[in-house]
């Protein structure tokens, strides 16, 4: 949100989505002036392959969400969100304070449920095996 009204990150695309939440603040903006209130701050949104392919890199407490896996990404220094990362965490709720971000994800609000099928968190690569005799 601004002071202006709510800002989007994409001036086209999932316009009902955008309209609804315009509505339902209250703000008869179109998509489009929506859009033009979004300004790169510690919030990136990459939107496409061309765009995480091109993204030179973040700083500390900037926070990138890509709509493609960005696996280039995967030692830079912010938070990376992608598809790949989602699939683990589900939606976010991120609010910033002054120590940084405090970021809550849908998994950690709803827990494992039987129809909620979360994969299984991937193991480290290196698994320590404790060998057997053979019999």
């Amino acid at each position: 949100m601004t002071p202006q009204g709510r800002a989007l990150s994409k001036e086209k695309g999932a316009g009902f989505v955008a309209r609804n939440w315009l509505e339902n603040d209250g703000d008869g903006a179109p998509q489009y002036i929506a859009a033009a209130r979004w300004s790169e701050g510690p919030v990136i949104h990459l939107s496409g392959k061309r765009a995480v392919a091109g993204f030179a890199g973040c700083a500390g407490l900037q926070i990138v969400i890509a709509s493609v896996d960005a696996p280039h990404l995967a030692q830079a220094t912010c938070e990376v969100f992608d598809p790949s990362r989602l699939k683990h965490t589900g939606a976010l709720s991120m609010k910033q304070s002054d120590t940084g971000w405090q970021i809550t994800t849908a998994r950690e609000r709803t827990g494992e449920r039987l129809w909620t099928r979360w994969p299984k968190p991937q193991p480290d690569q290196y698994v320590r095996i404790n060998p057997t005799k053979r019999p």
